[in-house]
């Protein structure tokens, strides 16, 4: 879990409390708070593919209100990433040599 709180004093968010999967070493949520501490907005991620070193892209982003109760679905279908990178630029050795 990772906590979060906005440096501009007029955010619509107190904080953002961002949960990762330990195990996968992937976001799996993000609680949003309102600005009297309470929880506003939930954004979940799910369906995971796994081209991305050992984490994957989600396919389907979920977002529900948690006062109102409205919700949306994002679905993502095909991904493409052309940057040049490989897998081995992601190594723990690699990433600690990069300034």
């Amino acid at each position: 879990m990772l906590e979060q709180r906005p440096r501009y004093k007029n955010s619509g968010y107190t904080r953002q409390v961002a949960w990762y999967d330990k195990d996968e070493y992937r976001l799996q949520r993000i609680d949003y708070c309102d600005c009297k501490g309470d929880l506003l907005k939930t954004l979940s991620f799910g369906e995971y593919s796994g081209t991305l070193v050992n984490t994957g892209e989600p396919h389907n982003v979920y977002r529900v209100n948690r006062q109102t109760g409205k919700k949306t679905r994002l679905g993502y279908e095909k991904f493409e990433f052309r940057d040049g990178l490989k897998n081995e630029d992601f190594t723990q050795n690699r990433l600690k040599r990069m300034r």
